[in-house]
């Protein structure tokens, strides 16, 4: 995948923006925001992705309001949200930089070799069953 960053460290994806040159343009729409991924039009975020978990957004694209959604219940000291979006008919797991099915979830944080927070570890794993056990609308 090829991302475009701005001075922030807000990254926009050419594939889901179609060209640079709009991938560029969604990021030159953000206000405030910091580390951020395929947002526009937002003010005030901090570690979204797709602006789901946004504070004080504005005509977000892809906003959490959009799609069905779950905010899950993991510990997670660094503040990321925990987002189970439905994407193509299937549950997808949003969290910090990371979008993944819920087998990609398993397999990134319930590894023996998981790097980041033991509070994650701790909790992620009910967080992911529960989520799995939902009928997707």
């Amino acid at each position: 995948m090829q991302w475009i960053s701005d001075s922030n460290g807000n990254r926009a994806s050419v594939e889901r923006w179609g060209s640079e040159e709009k991938a560029k343009a969604s990021l030159d729409t953000l206000d405030n925001c910091y580390n951020c991924t395929d947002c526009t039009d937002c003010t005030d975020c901090a570690r979204c992705t797709r602006c789901a978990g946004c504070t004080d957004c504005r005509d977000c694209t892809d906003c959490d309001g959009q799609l069905p959604h779950y905010f899950l219940p993991v510990s997670d000291p660094r503040g990321y949200t925990w987002l189970a979006i439905v994407e193509s008919g299937a549950w997808r797991i949003r969290a910090g930089c990371r979008t993944f099915t819920i087998a990609e979830a398993r397999a990134h944080w319930l590894a023996a070799s998981y790097s980041g927070p033991a509070s994650v570890q701790e909790t992620v794993g009910f967080a992911l069953d529960w989520i799995e056990a939902k009928p997707i609308k």
